[in-house]
């Protein structure tokens, strides 16, 4: 209007500006979808397909009041799709491409083994990085982490050996009491969806050894380090329950302690 005077339009056009709500809370509404997205699992078409209505709605109400609010789900709704995006696998990933049973599995070692002896049987466990697998008397391509088991493999196995594995491919076992830990879960939100399983020496045949980049490989030897150290200051049941803690080896620890942390949902 050309009858108000340009200080005062000058100052009607700041609180204008002033008025508008800040960025972060869109921020925050799609941070809180991508946490949504990780608690819990949502098929991407699902998403996808809320994520679009929503945003067909906020077209059609960007000048009514309630465009704010809708603004605020969509940008939710939003992070949830890019959640559920990031958790999707590739096409070439063993859990899409490789069905369960007996196969000859290649990869690398990508986590330090962790061994579980009781009586004479002997459980080691590390998450291969796969690369190929044979089948049928042919060589498959592939990709993804999985979580590999030896029975008593009889071998020294080291982080970043690159590995030829004989077993069976097998999917985890779904989580049966509520109150249980569900381990099928807990492999997911890591990436991993299927387990493989050995037994025997002839299980396991190390192709190449350390094929890591040093960084990664000396962190490691310094994280075993760290390990034997806590195991020579510590007594059972201490010493497994603070390498578990701080280091991240958890195999050792007493069932009766993993039975408590069950029981409490910790």
């Amino acid at each position: 209007n050309s009858s108000i005077p340009l200080d005062c339009a000058w100052a009607l056009d700041k609180r204008r500006l002033i008025s508008v709500p800040p960025i972060i809370y869109l921020s925050i509404a799609f941070g809180a979808g991508i946490w949504f997205a990780y608690l819990v699992a949502l098929p991407f078409w699902a998403a996808s397909f809320v994520a679009l209505i929503a945003l067909g709605i906020s077209a059609f109400l960007s000048k009514k009041r309630i465009f704010i609010s809708l603004s605020v789900f969509v940008f939710f709704v939003l992070g949830i799709l890019f959640g559920t995006n990031g958790r999707t696998v590739s096409r070439g990933h063993i859990a899409v491409n490789v069905s369960e049973g007996v196969m000859v599995l290649e990869g690398i070692v990508a986590s330090v083994p962790e061994k579980v002896v009781k009586g004479k049987k002997e459980t080691v466990s590390f998450i291969l990085e796969s690369r190929s697998f044979f089948r049928s008397r042919r060589v498959y391509q592939t990709e993804g982490k999985v979580q590999v088991f030896l029975h008593n493999p009889g071998r020294a196995i080291e982080f970043g050996d690159e590995l030829r594995l004989r077993g069976a491919l097998e999917v985890p076992k779904q989580q049966r009491n509520p109150h249980s830990f569900d381990y099928a879960r807990y492999l997911a939100q890591n990436e991993m969806f299927n387990v493989f399983r050995g037994i025997g020496r002839f299980s396991v045949v190390r192709q190449s050894k350390g094929k890591i980049p040093l960084v990664l490989l000396y962190a490691n030897r310094a994280r075993v380090q760290l390990k034997n150290r806590i195991e020579q200051l510590f007594p059972s049941p201490y010493r497994e329950l603070a390498n578990a803690l701080v280091l991240g080896f958890r195999k050792n620890i007493a069932q009766e302690i993993k039975d408590a942390f069950i029981k409490t949902g910790t």
